[in-house]
C-alpha cells in the first residue's frame, strides 16, 4: 500500500488546504509526523497568518519575522496588537516601538502579500492607545501587491488627542493605496474626504470592488467617543490647542464622505465597484446604511437590551452564549420586513455588513469577502441572529415550566416578574 508521503507535493498541499478550515490544530500536528507532511503543512499555514504583537521581546511577531525563510508563501497577514502593548503606547513607553522597524522591514519583503489586516477585536478601551504614527508607518511600507485592506482600530488613536504627541493623518496614506485596492474595510478614530484625494487627479481610477466604512466606534459612551471625528478637529488638538475633555471635538457627518463618493461615482472613478457601504448611527437607536453603488439609504432600528439583567441572562442561557464573556450585552434589530432579531454586538455587526463582512479563520487570520455579482442587492444577514418571536415563545415555555424559577427569585420579586415578559417585547412597543 502506498504511503501518503508518496503523493506529489502539490497534492499534499491541496489536502492540507482542505483540512485548514475544519481543523487548524490537526494541520499543525503534521509537523510531528514527518518532514514531508510538515513542509506541506507549513506552506499552507503560512498562506494566512495572524501575528500577535506583544510588548515582550520574544512575542510571536518577532519570532516569526526572525525565523521565516519563505516570505513568498504569505498571501494574507493580520497584525493583532495586544492589550499590554497598547497600554505601553498610552504611557509613551519606548519599548512599545521596539518591534515597529522590524515589522515594517518584514512587510516590505513580502512579494505576494495580497491581504493585510489590523483589527483589534474588541481589545480597545478608554485607556489604551494604538498611535496613528505606527499605523501610518505600516501603511506606507505595505508592498505593492496588497489589494485587500482592513483597518479597524476601534478608535484606539483617540487617546493621542489628550497628549502632546503629533497625530498622524492616515487618511492620506490610505488614499495612496486606493488606486490598487479591491477590498477595503475601515474604522478609525478620525476620517475626512482626504481619503479620496488621489481620485481628484485627472484620469485616476480606483480598482475598488467592495468597501465598508464604519463611522461608529465603541458602544460605551461613558468612556470615549462613539462616533468618528473629522480629521481637522483631531489635527487641531494634536497641533497644540487645549484639550477640552471631549474626545469627539468635531464629529464627522456621514454625508461629508457619502456626497463626495457619489460625485466620484458619477465621474466613473470606481469602474469596478459592486458595493460600497457607509454605516453610521442616525439619531437615537437607528443604524443608517448609505449604499454608494446604488445611491440608496436604508435605516434599521437598533436597540441595546441593557435595562433587564435577568432577561439577558435567560436569553444567553437559551442561546448557549457565554453571559460573562459578553458582559451580558444583547441587542435587537428590526429588518426591512418589520421582523425583530436578537444577537450579540459582534453578530449584529456581521449582520449589518452582510455579505461584505470579513471572514475570521480558526487561527484568527481574516480574509476579505467574496465579490458579489452585479445583480445582488444589499440585505440584512439574519442567519446568525435569533428571531425575537421564537425567543419569546421559548422563554414563555421555560418560565411556565419553572426552569428559571431560581433566577426569578434571585433577581426580582414575584409581583414584578411579569416585567420580564414585557421586557422581551419592549423593542416592538418603542
Amino acid at each position: 500500500m502506498a504511503r501518503i508521503t508518496d503523493l506529489p507535493n502539490e497534492l499534499l498541499i491541496t489536502i492540507c488546504q482542505i483540512l485548514l478550515p475544519t481543523d487548524h490544530k490537526a494541520l499543525q500536528a503534521l509537523f510531528l509526523v514527518c518532514r514531508a507532511l510538515g513542509n506541506s503543512a507549513s506552506t499552507v499555514l503560512s498562506e494566512h497568518l495572524c501575528l500577535p504583537w506583544k510588548l515582550n521581546l520574544d512575542c510571536g511577531l518577532v519570532k516569526y519575522i526572525s525565523q521565516t525563510s519563505s516570505p513568498e508563501t504569505i498571501r494574507s497577514l493580520r497584525i493583532l496588537p495586544k492589550k499590554a502593548l497598547m497600554n505601553a503606547f498610552s504611557i509613551r513607553m519606548g519599548a512599545a516601538y521596539a518591534h515597529l522597524n522590524p515589522l515594517c522591514s518584514f512587510l516590505s519583503s513580502l512579494p505576494r502579500l495580497r491581504t493585510f489586516c489590523i483589527n483589534l477585536s474588541g481589545q480597545n478601551s478608554h485607556n489604551r492607545m494604538f498611535p496613528g504614527q505606527a499605523i501610518d508607518r505600516i501603511l506606507k511600507d505595505l508592498p505593492d501587491s496588497v489589494v485587500n485592506l482592513e483597518l479597524d482600530t476601534e478608535g484606539a488613536e483617540g487617546l493621542q488627542l489628550q497628549s502632546d504627541i503629533q497625530c498622524a493623518h492616515i487618511c492620506v496614506s490610505i488614499s495612496k493605496l486606493l488606486l490598487r485596492l479591491e477590498s477595503l474595510r475601515l474604522r478609525t478614530f478620525s476620517m475626512c474626504p482626504d481619503l479620496f484625494a488621489v481620485l481628484q487627479r485627472p484620469e485616476s481610477t480606483s480598482q475598488l470592488q467592495v468597501a465598508v466604512i464604519k463611522l461608529q466606534l465603541l458602544q460605551d459612551s461613558r468612556y470615549c467617543s462613539t462616533t468618528v471625528s473629522h480629521c481637522r478637529g483631531s489635527m487641531r488638538l494634536s497641533n497644540g490647542e487645549p484639550f477640552t475633555g471631549d474626545l469627539n471635538p468635531n464629529k464627522l457627518q456621514p454625508d461629508e464622505l457619502f456626497n463626495p463618493l457619489l460625485h466620484l461615482g458619477v465621474a466613473a472613478k470606481f469602474p469596478r465597484l459592486r458595493r460600497f457601504l457607509v454605516l453610521s448611527q442616525h439619531g437615537d437607536g437607528i443604524v443608517r446604511i448609505r449604499e454608494v453603488s446604488t445611491r440608496t439609504i436604508m435605516d434599521f432600528p437598533f436597540k441595546r437590551a441593557h435595562h433587564c439583567p435577568l432577561e439577558n441572562h435567560m436569553v444567553t442561557r437559551m442561546l448557549d452564549l457565554n453571559y460573562e464573556a459578553g458582559n451580558g450585552q444583547m441587542f435587537m434589530i428590526r429588518d426591512r420586513d418589520g421582523l425583530d432579531y436578537y444577537g450579540t454586538h459582534a453578530e449584529m455587526e456581521a449582520a449589518l455588513e452582510a455579505s461584505l463582512a470579513w471572514e475570521e479563520m480558526s487561527n484568527c487570520s481574516r480574509l476579505p469577502p467574496k465579490i458579489p455579482s452585479k445583480e445582488d442587492r444589499y440585505k440584512l444577514d439574519v442567519s446568525r441572529l435569533f428571531p425575537v418571536e421564537k425567543l419569546k415563545r421559548m422563554m414563555e415555555e421555560r418560565i411556565q415550566s419553572g426552569e428559571f424559577k431560581e433566577m426569578k427569585d434571585a433577581y426580582w420579586r414575584m409581583d414584578r416578574f411579569e416585567d420580564h415578559e414585557r421586557a422581551i417585547l419592549w423593542f416592538r412597543d418603542s
